[in-house]
């Protein structure tokens, strides 16, 4: 009998990853662990767009207070064009933490990108004043331009649907670089 549990056990270990971070499960006393953004990455690399989304909110299940798990899934949304999603994940991350400037960025961009400029714009000005009182003048100077931007464009319904899909397009692009590459 025990030696049917140590194969299971060396199964379940084996299956879970040795020592990765995230998922707990225990057996018999043991713990295994589940790193559901390594494994979403995989999907996502793969195509299999359904899969990565549910390991990045089960990422977001198992570490909810971790920010980066919902700026992960809200850009993922937002690539898909799905920005009603994005919205509801990156709202959902504002509850977490009220001072995190790059969430109210893509907020606000989700909700331009939305149409809803109005509130984008209240949006964009939170997080101009988070990046300003933490003195992060980098991602500053990218909020205040996302400000200007929106409080500058013209009127939504004459802007032309072809040129709008390119921006939003490169507006995407280069919100997921700048993320990429602050949390490398």
């Amino acid at each position: 009998m025990k030696k049917h549990f140590v194969w299971l056990f060396l199964g379940l270990f084996i299956i879970n990853g040795c020592g990765q971070k995230k998922e707990e499960t225990k057996f018999q006393g043991v713990t295994a662990k589940k790193d559901f953004i390594a494994e979403g990455m995989e999907h996502l690399k793969r195509g299999d767009i359904p899969r990565s989304i549910y390991s990045f909110d089960m990422a977001i299940k198992n570490e909810p207070t971790n920010i980066n798990n919902y700026i992960i899934l809200g850009q993922v949304y937002m690539r898909l064009n799905n920005f009603d999603r994005a919205v509801d994940t990156l709202s959902a991350a504002t509850r977490v933490d009220q001072n995190n400037g790059e969430i109210y960025y893509l907020l606000a961009t989700s909700k331009a990108l939305q149409g809803k400029r109005e509130d984008a714009i209240k949006i964009a000005q939170r997080s101009v004043d988070i990046f300003m009182s933490q003195r992060d003048e980098e991602h500053f100077k990218a909020a205040v331009a996302l400000l200007k931007s929106l409080t500058e464009a013209p009127p939504p319904e004459s802007v032309s649907q072809d040129v709008s899909d390119e921006e939003n397009a490169q507006m995407i692009d280069n919100i997921a670089e700048d993320i990429k590459k602050r949390y490398q």
